[in-house]
């Protein structure tokens, strides 16, 4: 990985903007503010291919998640080459819940106000790149419960429960630590 200097971090920048405007033309998600929807729908995602194995502790939740009422598990592709391998993804209908990569870090889509929450209350770490997203790692038997909880978040969302009432799991969560 490069350093960050201003140049390059000016040629990530076109880069991005550039990468954008494309999706953009092709009519994919965008937020209110025009960015790119970071919460993938499953046809932006490339082919099928079933999940590969992941570390012990990742592969743990991975299987708990794969077995949640209508979440499917897929491979998932490293941003833009599908033929790079590069964890698992999971879905509850075409909407993605998060994904694992191959060396247990967990990437979850949560919204810009959990994901503040979820990084004040020190139960996950702002995802660099998305300020919809946060990740946390899978190393130990105990991340496994604590992932579960944090791809529960997102779930429990697309199934309708309010940022209301995931703010007050959030709250909760808090008090019982």
């Amino acid at each position: 990985m490069l350093p960050a200097t201003s140049e390059n971090l000016a040629d990530h920048a076109t880069e991005t903007t550039a990468s954008a405007r494309e999706s953009l033309d092709r009519g994919l998600s965008t937020t209110r503010r025009g960015a790119i929807d970071p919460r993938m729908q499953l046809f932006e995602k490339g082919s099928f291919a079933p999940p590969p194995k992941l570390p012990r502790h990742a592969q743990s939740l991975s299987a708990e998640l794969a077995r949640w009422q209508s979440v499917h598990a897929r491979t998932h592709w490293r941003l833009g080459d599908e033929r790079v391998v590069d964890g698992a993804d999971f879905y509850l209908g075409d909407d993605e819940l998060g994904h694992l990569h191959l060396d247990g870090e967990a990437h979850v889509a949560v919204g810009a106000q959990l994901r503040t929450a979820l990084v004040s209350a020190g139960f996950a770490r702002p995802f660099r790149w998305s300020g919809d997203f946060v990740t946390a790692r899978i190393d130990e038997a105990s991340d496994v419960a604590h992932g579960a909880w944090l791809f529960a978040l997102r779930y429990d969302a697309l199934r309708g429960a309010t940022e209301a009432e995931l703010l007050a799991r959030i709250a909760s969560h808090v008090r019982a630590v």
